[in-house]
């Protein structure tokens, strides 16, 4: 760009017109100021020509804010290349208030994380970047716990129940079965072993030398049981009681939650 014109040589700097009725003279325009005037509009003309073409743009004489347009698209340009460079894609950009990067750096795109997430660090590959999983509740099941058991025993309180009886009961007179009838027999024969007459014996059965006694004998006895008890003794002593305890609790779900604050988050998506 050339340097700027000097003003024209005059006491003041600036043009005057003449007056013929006091004789004074206008200003006198020389050719050295004419010439550095063309020179600096043709440099201003063609540093106005540069700026259009940086965006791809030709002087149209018909249009009159083409100067503007093309500084407004060299701003865009100049700060979407510092937004790019600060912020490229794929950077996460945090807000303690409702603000959207889309509308604060035009010709960006970005994309909200999502809502009611924590942050963990992926893999240092990148190879599980964005992907989701958790939970603010979690529910303990059986495998999550150590082994372990509920066990117990445990005895009675010593008690002596002393001594008990049976009620009281006669049970009155009972009798035997009838047992016991027998006979005897009787041998008639001498000490040389002959035969002899008996003298009880009657002439008509003399001849028999041994006889038998009539059956006899056939009896029973009346045994006395009476009324009577027994003391049955039981004595002091205890049990011993083994077992498991109930089932207890419900299996709610318990909250994993750690304090937070919440804040916006956006990355840059192209």
């Amino acid at each position: 760009m050339k340097e700027i014109i000097s003003p024209v040589e005059t006491a003041d700097g600036l043009f005057h017109d003449g007056d013929p009725s006091t004789g004074a003279e206008g200003t006198v325009v020389h050719a050295k100021w004419l010439n550095a005037m063309q020179g600096a509009m043709i440099d201003t003309q063609t540093e106005h020509k540069n700026i259009l073409a940086e965006v791809g743009m030709k002087p149209d004489g018909s249009q009159s804010a083409q100067l503007l347009a093309a500084i407004k698209a060299i701003a865009a340009a100049s700060l979407s290349h510092a937004v790019s460079g600060v912020y490229p894609v794929g950077v996460v950009i945090w807000f303690a208030e409702n603000k959207d990067p889309n509308t604060l750096f035009p010709g960006t795109k970005w994309d909200y994380i999502g809502e009611n997430r924590t942050i963990r660090l992926a893999k240092k590959d990148g190879s599980d970047v964005k992907n989701t999983g958790g939970s603010d509740t979690v529910k303990l099941a059986i495998e999550n716990l150590p082994p372990h058991a509920h066990i117990f025993s445990a005895n009675t309180s010593t008690f002596d129940h002393g001594s008990k009886e049976t009620s009281w009961f006669d049970y009155g007179n009972k009798g035997t079965d009838v047992q016991g009838e027998h006979t005897h027999t009787i041998e008639g024969k001498n000490a040389e072993g002959r035969d002899t007459q008996l003298s009880f014996m009657s002439a008509t059965n003399a001849m028999t030398a041994s006889k038998s006694t009539s059956g006899a004998g056939a009896h029973s006895h009346t045994v006395s049981i009476g009324g009577h008890k027994h003391a049955v003794g039981i004595g002091a002593h205890s049990h011993s009681i083994s077992g498991k305890t109930a089932n207890a609790g419900s299996g709610v779900a318990m909250t994993v939650t750690n304090a937070y604050i919440n804040l916006m988050a956006w990355y840059r998506s192209a």
